[in-house]
């Protein structure tokens, strides 16, 4: 199975790297880029350049848009005939299935959303099919999950979807760096307080996704009475850390949604 990729920048480049790091063959990975530095950048990674998009659509049989959401008509218009009996796979935010299927004339179309963790191969990618039948859908997720999670929704969750996961990863990277900055206030090294903030966070996420316990056990299991961490919860608590969280998701939903009606 070949794949080809419109859009080399930061995401699509993840992508098609987290795929190859994780056993796809990257010789069947065809790349197309306006950004001729982008484009080097893929090939000297060692996948295929194309020089034009129709090359890299014609041998493929499941097809990556990573290109902003202003530029998906103008990316498609040349190849649109060409997309017809491929399965088009897009990353573009907001964009909702109904618009790729009009820029693309495609009858088989997966609405993604990753985010920016796919650099390390950890991305959590929620998806959307349309015509896909059970056999392509497992194709499809097989792949996603090459770079992190993947979870199939519906359509109408992508908002939320946006607002958590695909912003997610800026909202944790600035509490990670505020608790690293605590950690300095508090006489710590700058060096040393970021790498206890990072490995702390992603030691936590990691026991979670075992499954065995929920956040609210862990809290329970950290907390001693009268302790350190009741004492800290309790400022989050009084400093409207809650309320906060709850704003920024919801704002960022909020958005979403605007982009959308774009």
């Amino acid at each position: 199975m070949n794949l080809g990729f419109i859009g080399c920048g930061k995401m699509g480049k993840a992508l098609a790297e987290s795929f190859a790091e994780k056993g796809f063959n990257l010789k069947k990975i065809t790349c197309f880029d306006l950004d001729k530095g982008n484009l080097a950048g893929m090939k000297k990674l060692g996948f295929k350049g194309a020089k034009t998009a129709e090359q890299a659509v014609k041998g493929s049989a499941i097809i990556f848009i990573c290109v902003k959401p202003q530029d998906i008509e103008t990316a498609l218009a040349g190849i649109k005939p060409l997309l017809r009996k491929k399965i088009v796979v897009s990353i573009a935010a907001g964009k909702k299935i109904s618009s790729i299927a009009k820029a693309s004339g495609a009858k088989k179309i997966v609405r993604v959303m990753p985010n920016i963790a796919a650099l390390a191969s950890e991305s959590m990618s929620v998806y959307a099919c349309k015509g896909l039948n059970a056999g392509e859908k497992k194709r499809v997720k097989s792949l996603l999950s090459l770079s992190g999670k993947a979870l199939e929704m519906d359509e109408k969750f992508f908002d939320s979807v946006t607002a958590l996961s695909g912003s997610g990863p800026a909202f944790a990277a600035h509490f990670i760096e505020t608790l690293a900055l605590a950690g300095v206030k508090n006489g710590l090294g700058k060096n040393d307080a970021l790498l206890l903030a990072e490995q702390t966070v992603y030691g936590t996420s990691k026991l979670l996704l075992q499954g065995k316990f929920s956040a609210k056990e862990v809290v329970e299991m950290v907390s001693s009475p009268n302790g350190t961490t009741v004492a800290g919860m309790k400022a989050l608590k009084q400093s409207g850390f809650e309320k906060a969280v709850l704003g920024a998701v919801s704002a960022a939903r909020t958005r979403s949604e605007e982009l959308g009606k774009a």
